[in-house]
C-alpha cells in the first residue's frame, strides 16, 4: 500500500527530526532504510544510508532502554536488507560469514535467513553464467548453504549454465536431471536453455547427430538462444554430412535478423563454415562466388590467417572444378607465394600444372610436373601419389606432343 508506505516513512522521519541522537532516532533510521528499494548509484538516499551503515559503529547508544547486543543484531539485519533491496549483493553478504551456522541460536535468526537467501539468490542471478562462471560457482560454494531446498529453478539453471561453461560434464548432467523433473514450472526461456544445454551434453556424450538435432529443434526459433540453436544444428548437420541442411541453418544465422547477434569474428566463422558445406555440395561456381564475397568482407582480418587461408584454398579449388583455369592458376600462385610451407603445396602445384595444360601452356605445365616427379631418389620407386601423377601427366603431354608433331609432319608431306 503505497499510501500507508508514505505515511509510515513520514512518521519515522519525524522521530529522527524531533529526537536526534536518541535510541528511537537510531531505530527509526534503521526502519527508514527499509523504505527504499531499487536505488541506483548516485541516488542521494542510497548515499546517505551507505554512509550511515559504514559509520554506525561510531554511534554509541547509552540508554537503559536498549541492549547493545540486540542493537547489533537489528543493525546488521537492516544493513543486509538495505544492500540486498538495492542490488548491492556483495555488500549484503559481507556479514554472511559472521552469522553462518548461528542462525538457529540467535534472535532474529529466521529474519537473517530470509535476508541472506534473498542476497545469495540476487548475487547468483546478477552474475553471468558464461562470463562470471568461476565466481558464480565459488559464490554457490560459499553462500549456497543459506538457500533452502527445493532451490528456485532459476538458481539451479544458473549453476548448471556455469558448470557447462567450465566443462563440468558430470555436474551439468546431475543439474539437468534435477531441472528436467521440474521443467513444467520453467518459463519458455528457461526451457529453451535447458534443451540447448541438454543437446550440447548429448553431443559431448557421443549421442548420434539426429538425436542431438531433435533436441535442438525443441528450442523456439524466436528464443534468445536461437543463434546458438542454429549454429549447433549446422555443426550437427555437417557432422552427419548433410551439407545442404548445414547451409540452410547457417543461412538462417547470416541472412536474417539473427546476424545482428553475432560478433564480426563469429560471423566470419559462420561464413567460412557455410562455404565449407557449399564446397562439399560440389557447386563450384557458387563456392567460388561465395569465397570471393567473403574475402571482400574479411580479407583484412590479418589476425585470422587460418580462416583466410581456408577461404583461399576453397576458392582456388572451386575455380579449378568449375573449369575457370585462368582464375585457378592465379589463385594458386597467390596462395603458394604467400604461404611457402602450405600443407597442400604439392597438391596445389599439381593442380596448377593441370590448369596450365588446359590453357595450352604445355611448357610451363611440363616444368611443374618435372619438378614434382623429380623429387624421388634415383632408383627408388616413389609412393607419393602426386609424384606418380606428375609423371603420368608428363607421359601424357609428351605423347600428345608426339602425336601432334606426327600429324603436322604428315600434313606437311601431303601438301608438298
Amino acid at each position: 500500500d503505497t499510501a500507508n508506505h508514505a505515511i509510515i516513512q513520514k512518521q519515522y522521519e519525524d522521530v529522527v527530526n524531533h529526537h536526534p541522537y536518541s535510541p528511537g532516532s537510531y531505530f527509526a533510521e534503521l526502519r527508514l532504510s527499509r523504505c527504499y528499494t531499487g536505488l541506483v548509484d548516485g541516488d542521494r538516499f542510497r548515499g546517505f544510508f551507505s554512509n550511515f551503515f559504514a559509520t554506525r559503529e561510531s554511534i554509541k547508544l547509552d540508554s537503559s532502554l536498549v541492549e547493545s547486543i540486540e542493537v547489533g543484531f537489528w543493525s546488521d539485519l537492516a544493513q543486509v536488507r538495505f544492500y540486498s533491496a538495492n542490488g548491492d549483493y556483495r555488500a549484503a553478504l559481507k556479514l554472511a560469514d559472521k552469522y553462518n551456522g548461528r542462525l538457529d541460536s540467535i534472535p532474529l535468526g529466521k529474519e537473517f535467513q530470509k535476508a541472506f537467501v534473498h542476497s545469495t539468490l540476487g548475487f547468483i542471478k546478477s552474475l553471468s553464467p558464461t562470463r562470471d562462471s568461476h565466481e558464480l560457482l565459488a559464490a554457490v560454494t560459499h553462500y549456497g548453504s543459506f538457500v533452502s531446498k527445493p532451490e528456485p529453478l532459476d538458481y539451479l539453471l544458473a549453476i548448471s549454465r556455469a558448470k557447462h561453461t567450465v566443462g563440468d560434464i558430470e555436474g551439468v548432467s546431475q543439474g539437468l536431471k534435477t531441472i528436467e523433473s521440474r521443467l513444467s514450472d520453467a518459463t519458455d526461456a528457461e526451457k529453451d536453455w535447458f534443451r540447448l544445454t541438454k543437446a550440447s551434453q548429448m553431443k559431448i556424450l557421443g549421442e548420434k547427430p539426429d538425436a542431438v538435432m531433435a533436441q535442438l529443434n525443441l528450442v523456439r526459433d524466436e528464443s534468445e538462444y536461437a543463434d546458438e540453436k542454429f549454429e549447433a544444428l549446422s555443426t550437427s548437420a555437417f557432422e552427419k554430412q548433410d551439407y545442404r541442411s548445414a547451409v540452410v541453418y547457417d543461412s538462417r544465422l547470416l541472412d536474417t535478423s539473427l546476424a545482428k547477434r553475432l560478433t564480426p569474428m563469429r560471423r566470419f566463422e559462420v561464413e567460412v563454415r557455410r562455404l565449407e558445406a557449399t564446397a562439399r555440395l560440389r557447386d563450384s561456381a557458387v563456392t567460388a562466388k561465395l569465397a570471393d564475397t567473403i574475402l571482400l568482407k574479411y580479407g583484412t582480418y590479418t589476425d585470422q590467417p587460418l580462416l583466410i587461408s581456408r577461404v583461399r584454398d576453397l576458392q582456388a579449388q572451386a575455380f579449378y572444378d568449375s573449369k575457370n583455369y585462368k582464375a585457378a592458376v592465379d589463385a594458386i600462385r597467390e596462395i603458394l607465394t604467400q604461404q611457402v610451407d602450405h600443407p597442400r603445396r604439392t597438391e596445389f602445384e599439381f593442380m596448377r600444372g593441370k590448369a596450365l595444360a588446359k590453357l595450352g601452356n604445355d611448357n610451363e605445365a611440363l616444368e611443374i610436373f618435372r619438378n614434382l616427379a623429380g623429387r624421388k631418389v634415383a632408383g627408388v620407386e616413389s609412393n607419393d601419389v602426386w609424384e606418380k601423377s606428375a609423371q603420368a601427366e608428363i607421359d601424357q603431354l609428351q605423347w600428345e606432343s608426339s602425336v601432334s608433331n606426327q600429324i603436322k609432319d604428315k600434313d606437311r608431306r601431303s601438301s608438298q
